[in-house]
């Protein structure tokens, strides 16, 4: 099924349900091996618990796209930027993409909550490391759980395939990062408010 067969609403908002589906999965995986908490302790320990940190990017992902879908009109450029970002990010492409950042474009994706503040210039580049390294903590995890349980893989494979419905990304890697600095700056705002 191409993109075009599914409006942008629908579209988004499908991929969405995908990629929460395997957000499920991957707490439920994770849990196998922990203590058995209610659910906001569990909610409380997967934004605030080092144990769970390198489950953040995915996490804001989700809540970036799902505050989109339901507060925004978006254009195709906008959804083809929310699968490329989700793409990248469980694919490990998006640690490369935000490492080979030499203009600090991704500084945008270090402090969510420290968007506005604007950070001096020799911290750039730090900050596009940090991004990067953020995105490669969540894959390394993150392909260990492939790799070990079938339910990651087959809801992986859904995500995949709901995000390969929206408008394909950007080609130009200089323009994604571009994109994706302003999405995630917006997005960060957002979150704030």
């Amino acid at each position: 099924m191409a993109h075009e067969d599914l409006p942008p609403p629908a579209g988004l908002t499908a991929a969405s349900r995908s990629l929460r589906g395997l957000l499920g999965v991957i707490i439920a995986v994770e849990r196998r091996f922990g203590h058995e908490v209610t659910p906001l302790a569990l909610l409380q320990q997967i934004m605030n618990d080092t144990r769970w940190s390198w489950l953040q990017p995915f996490y804001r992902m989700i809540v970036d796209i799902d505050h989109a879908a339901h507060h925004e009109t978006l254009s195709s450029e906008q959804l083809a930027l929310m699968g490329g970002f989700a793409m990248e990010l469980l694919s490990g492409q998006l640690a490369a993409t935000l490492a080979d950042d030499g203009d600090a474009g991704a500084s945008a994706f270090t402090s969510m909550d420290d968007a506005d503040a604007e950070l001096p210039a020799g911290n750039e580049a730090v900050a596009a490391i940090d991004a990067a390294a953020d995105a490669a903590l969540f894959i390394r995890r993150y392909r260990e759980l492939l790799q070990a349980d079938p339910e990651v893989a087959i809801a992986h494979a859904a995500a995949l395939q709901a995000l390969r419905r929206l408008p394909p990304l950007e080609a130009d890697v200089g323009r994604r990062r571009q994109l994706y600095r302003q999405w995630m700056t917006q997005s960060a705002a957002q979150r704030r408010r």
